[in-house]
C-alpha cells in the first residue's frame, strides 16, 4: 500500500505509525527494484563486454572500409561499458 493510495484518498488520515510504516514498506520495495536493476544491468554490460571481445577479435573488421556499421556498433558497446573506443 502506497502513501497515496485509496485510503488516504477517501479521507480517511493516517496515524504518524502506519505513515512510517508504509514508507517504510515503500523503501523496501523501491529498494528490491534497485536491487533487481543493478543486476539486470550488470547482465547487459557482460553480455556487451562478450560481444565486444567476440567482434574486436577480428581484426578484418577495423581493415574493411564497408564495415563502418561494426564500428559504430563497438563504438556504441564501449560506451555502454565503459570502455574506450578502437575506431
Amino acid at each position: 500500500m502506497r502513501l497515496s493510495d485509496e485510503n488516504t484518498r477517501e479521507g480517511r488520515h493516517l496515524t504518524p505509525e502506519e505513515r512510517i510504516a508504509l514508507q517504510a514498506e515503500e523503501i523496501k520495495q523501491l529498494q528490491q527494484e534497485n536491487e533487481q536493476l543493478q543486476t539486470q544491468a550488470a547482465r547487459v554490460r557482460e553480455a556487451l563486454r562478450k560481444a565486444r571481445e567476440t567482434i574486436s577479435a577480428r581484426d578484418s573488421w577495423f581493415e574493411c572500409d564497408r564495415c563502418a556499421n561494426m564500428r559504430d556498433a563497438l563504438a556504441a558497446i564501449d560506451k555502454v561499458i565503459g570502455g574506450k573506443e578502437d575506431a
